[in-house]
This record gives C-alpha cells, structure tokens and sequence, in this order.
C-alpha cells in the first residue's frame, strides 16, 4: 500500500481519521503522475471534504514512496455531491465472480476504489479497462475523478510538469 492509498496520514493536510474516509479512488498510470481522490464525512459537524494526493514516479518506484514527493490537497464538498457519488457506485452492478480472459494491462495503469476503511469495507482494482463487461465501472469512474478534480485546486504536479 502506498502512501496514496492512507490519506488520511499525509503530514501537510489536516489530519483526519481513517474512520471517516467514506471512499477512496486512485490511478497509477506508468507514463503520467499517480492519484489518488477521498471524500471523508465527519460526524459533529457532518460535513463533507474531498482529497487528493499525487506523486510523480518518473524519478521513483511506486513502492516505498517518500512522503515528502507526495502533493496533496483538499476542500470542502457538498454533502449531495458526495452523497451523489456514492449513489452512483451503489447502484452499480458488474460480474464480480465472472472468470475474464487473461489480459495484459496496455497501458500500464491500475486503478481501484475502496468503500469503508482496511478492517470493513469493499475494495476492488483492475488493470486496464479493455473489459466489457465492466465499462460501467471504468465510466463512472472517470466521472467520479472529473467530478472530484473539479472540487479541488489546479493540481501542483500538474502545473509543474
């Protein structure tokens, strides 16, 4: 697991607790920078943030990231925007158990989202997105990502490059 995939414990932000991570996306794409987006609830006041982390690996393996190469942000959000996101992955529905061909990943990127926190949630991650069958899945994902970006600052990675 990679610093992405723990945003709650990125230093330069404010710390959140795990607890009130409601869902967690990420791409690690081998050309371009890794991300990862979260939306936590907090309980007294409900209130809603999305947060983004990013590290560009063109220097660096993925695995032991230094956290200090991490650039992260967040904002508020709208409790019916995140409620909506949440809506939408719900009411997916996609084979799960179904045996796909083996596939080689094309482009070098996995992506996963993850409901719930490392003791009671669900977390599902793939490695190209040439299945049929879970287009549903690869759409509403992008979306979510756009949405979530759209909530956020001009990422600093991104300005950079």
């Amino acid at each position: 697991m990679t610093p992405l995939e723990i945003p709650e414990c990125f230093p330069a932000l404010i710390e959140r607790s795990e607890r009130d991570r409601i869902f967690l996306a990420w791409r690690y794409q081998s050309l371009d920078a890794h991300s990862s987006w979260s939306i936590f609830k907090t309980k007294k006041p409900v209130e809603f943030f999305v947060r983004r982390l990013e590290f560009d690996p063109s220097d660096q393996p993925r695995v032991n990231t230094p956290i200090h190469d991490v650039y992260g942000s967040e904002s508020p959000m709208a409790a019916d925007v995140a409620e909506s996101i949440i809506h939408d992955f719900e009411l997916l529905r996609i084979p799960m158990l179904k045996q796909f061909p083996d596939l080689i990943g094309l482009d070098g990127t996995t992506c996963g989202i993850q409901f719930g926190n490392q003791l009671e949630g669900t977390r599902l991650h793939w490695t190209s997105n040439s299945n049929e069958e879970w287009a549903p899945l690869f759409q509403l994902f992008e979306r979510t990502v756009a949405t979530l970006d759209a909530h956020l600052p001009t990422s600093t990675l991104r300005y950079l490059r």
